[in-house]
């Protein structure tokens, strides 16, 4: 892996099979020193690989190099639909057209995908994936409420990742990266479900909401449990792409 040139390296990071590939993600990172002639081979590659994969690597690269010529081929995929254990599918090839085109539908297609996906471990990857996409949708009031909701979700690991992307959002803002810390603290184990905790977690939220001027959530004061009869599909989480 050392000796490969950005190119080869990026090519790998999307096309290679392998289970390493599939687990480091797309090399973004690399994408501004590749050639002109060389993100054409690599658009050349995608819009062949989109037309059928399930894997998300090749939509998280058509959206972070902003491939005009890919939407066609991403709204078809969302036209045609997904099968149950790809379904997170949908929330890439929506994140990836809103990267690429700003496109309208992709946020009332994501979130229509978090809020009707069952509460169950089996289908914990789609709702993760809807999560964090929402961090690029900072100017959005829906998507916001829909973050500050997720952060009461009876899956702790989805209130967490809520917070994250909120931070994201808000990274800049010195008022309200100090209160997102803090409630990083009260969601994170053991501190998540200790009384103390959840007071103060009803105080950043009343903070919260005074400044973000959305109404916040009710604090769960009993932790509701999510099924765990199903296991999560490692075939769905083996296709991830890292960075999705």
């Amino acid at each position: 892996m050392k000796n490969l040139t950005p190119y080869e390296r990026f090519c790998w990071s999307v096309f290679d099979d392998s289970m390493g590939a599939q687990r480091d993600g797309v090399s973004v990172e690399v994408l501004g020193v590749l050639t002109s002639e060389q993100k054409v081979e690599v658009e050349k590659k995608l819009l062949t690989t989109l037309e059928n994969t399930n894997d998300s690597r090749p939509f998280i690269a058509a959206g972070a190099m902003k491939l005009i010529s890919c939407a066609p081929v991403l709204k078809r995929r969302l036209s045609t639909g997904f099968k149950k254990k790809f379904d997170y599918m949908g929330v890439h090839a929506a994140h990836a057209l809103h990267l690429i085109e700003q496109w309208p539908d992709a946020l009332p297609i994501i979130l229509e995908i978090f809020q009707k996906t069952p509460k169950t471990r089996d289908r914990q990857w789609t709702r993760m994936m809807a999560v964090e996409a929402m961090a690029d949708f900072p100017n959005s009031k829906v998507s916001l409420k829909a973050l500050f909701d997720a952060v009461e979700d009876e899956d702790d690991f989805i209130g967490f990742l809520a917070i994250q992307s909120l931070k994201k959002i808000f990274a800049h803002d010195e008022q309200i990266t100090p209160l997102l810390n803090r409630l990083q603290e009260t969601q994170v184990t053991p501190n998540r479900w200790i009384p103390g905790f959840l007071d103060e977690r009803q105080k950043l939220f009343i903070a919260l909401q005074k400044l973000v001027v959305i109404e916040m959530p009710k604090v769960a004061r009993q932790k509701k449990t999510v099924s765990e009869s199903i296991k999560p599909d490692m075939e769905q989480i083996s296709l991830f792409g890292g960075n999705g």
